[in-house]
């Protein structure tokens, strides 16, 4: 199906999913303001004691009075549906004693939260850093808030705010309520989940533009090495080879420097990535390449669908992974797996693949893929809610025969398959059966065993 420059290869489910994504407008129109707080003072974030990440911790912009300036929120909007996502961040912790701050007699420019994850990096702590391509503005110091044990890479600090312009010397990390002659907050151009504005896009190009593109045209990013030891992605080397037989460099983009980055995506003109953080590294190619979206979850993110847009890029999505349990979009696990839309999109594109070593791999990391949901749901940290849908015994039994059938197409290989299927759900039925998600492989162990049980009467 194809719908304003997207190519799918998608499940009916998928296919709304995308088409609801694109009919909604991210652009944002407005003018961007400055807001200048004079004696303005930055709280470094703190621990609240919430239990949710990055909500309601203490830290931001407070004015004379040390009153919370809601400017200085860093916004974000969870993406279905979308709607603003609760304060990461509420002032100053109460009984905080404002004599104890230090003070600065310089203006300064307030970034809000740099973090670690390179994807959040550039999508959200330079968000406001169109104030910088006045050149004019380059004088200013520059203020961002940290969160202890998530601190971004100096390396990458550095790399980014030269090839800004904006000299590595006047960066500072608030650690210590500090008091300053004015704090200039520079609205966002970027918000996640919600919207783009065409600074950003400007900024974006500003830090590629003394950047020589790279030779290769054709590249996939790989999440192998995202998680070393770890099955949260399981399949991955299953994608690589595919690409690679096909002519795409392979690349890991964990392992590499902003400016190495820069480069391959300048010079790109197919780039290929499973969804999520990967994939939104397309916010470097040039206007009007093409990107390929294995999809890794019933999930599909507003934020590469701005990106896609902004960049006016041609984009395919391919299923390509297990819709047996249902998965949080970030937590996982995600397994890259023989789908009929993967096929579909092999043979259309004439792709090389080994049609009966991927669907022999497939079938084997499915059972890969249960164990490891199943680890990482026992915990009652990753139930309800962060689980985004429930999923009938009826309907789930339907993904499984439709799995069955389709990865195993004789007798013995299915009775093989649904042992071992079956042997799995009994050990987690063992260690697990008293957890609340356990509705959802109670249906796997039920059916699995009727199953087994006339699939081994039929081969007798």
């Amino acid at each position: 199906m194809n719908t304003r420059n997207t190519v799918l290869f998608c499940s009916d489910h998928m296919t709304a999913e995308v088409e609801k994504s694109l009919r909604f407008d991210y652009q944002d129109r407005n003018q961007l303001a400055v807001h200048a707080i004079p004696g303005g003072t930055i709280y470094p974030l703190e621990d609240s004691g919430s239990t949710v990440t990055e909500c309601g911790q203490y830290g931001g912009v407070l004015d004379q009075n040390f009153r919370f300036v809601p400017a200085s929120l860093q916004r974000r909007c969870y993406p279905d549906p979308i709607t603003p996502s609760a304060d990461w961040y509420i002032g100053a912790r109460p009984g905080w004693d404002p004599a104890t701050r230090e003070r600065c007699d310089e203006e300064v420019v307030f970034l809000g939260p740099a973090k670690r994850h390179f994807a959040h990096f550039y999508l959200e702590a330079l968000a406001r850093v169109w104030f910088f391509l006045d050149e004019r503005n380059c004088k200013y110091r520059v203020a961002y808030l940290v969160r202890p044990g998530d601190e971004p890479d100096a390396q990458l600090l550095q790399d980014a705010f030269s090839l800004l312009g904006v000299p590595v010397q006047n960066l500072m990390a608030i650690r210590d309520p500090t008091q300053f002659k004015t704090v200039l907050i520079p609205e966002q151009s970027f918000v996640l989940n919600r919207s783009y504005h065409s600074l950003y896009v400007q900024t974006i190009d500003r830090l590629q533009k003394n950047i020589a593109p790279r030779e290769h045209k054709k590249v996939f990013f790989s999440r192998r090495l995202n998680y070393p030891g770890s099955t949260r992605n399981i399949g991955d080397d299953l994608a690589e080879a595919i690409f690679r037989k096909n002519g795409y460099e392979i690349f890991h983009p964990e392992g590499m420097t902003l400016p190495e980055t820069l480069a391959i995506m300048k010079g790109c003109e197919e780039f290929a990535a499973c969804s999520g953080s990967n994939a939104h590294n397309a916010v470097f190619l040039r206007e009007g390449a093409t990107i390929v979206i294995l999809n890794r979850s019933e999930h599909i993110h507003p934020i590469q669908t701005m990106i896609n847009e902004m960049r006016r890029l041609r984009c395919v999505y391919v299923d390509s992974f297990y819709d047996l349990l249902p998965v949080n979009w970030s937590i996982g696990p995600f397994s890259f797996c023989y789908t009929p839309f993967l096929e579909a999109y092999l043979r259309e594109n004439h792709m090389a693949y080994d049609r009966a070593a991927l669907i022999a791999a497939s079938t084997r990391n499915l059972i890969l893929y249960i164990k490891t949901w199943s680890e990482y749901y026992a915990d009652s940290a990753f139930t309800e809610p962060t689980l985004s849908h429930s999923i009938d015994a009826k309907a789930l039994a339907k993904k499984i025969r439709h799995l069955e059938l389709t990865l195993a197409q004789t007798i013995s290989k299915r009775r093989a398959f649904l042992m071992t299927c079956y042997r799995v759900a009994c050990a987690l039925r063992e260690k697990h059966q008293r957890a609340r998600w356990w509705r959802f492989v109670e249906p796997v162990l039920k059916w699995g065993g009727r199953m087994v049980s006339r699939l081994s009467a039929i081969g007798r």
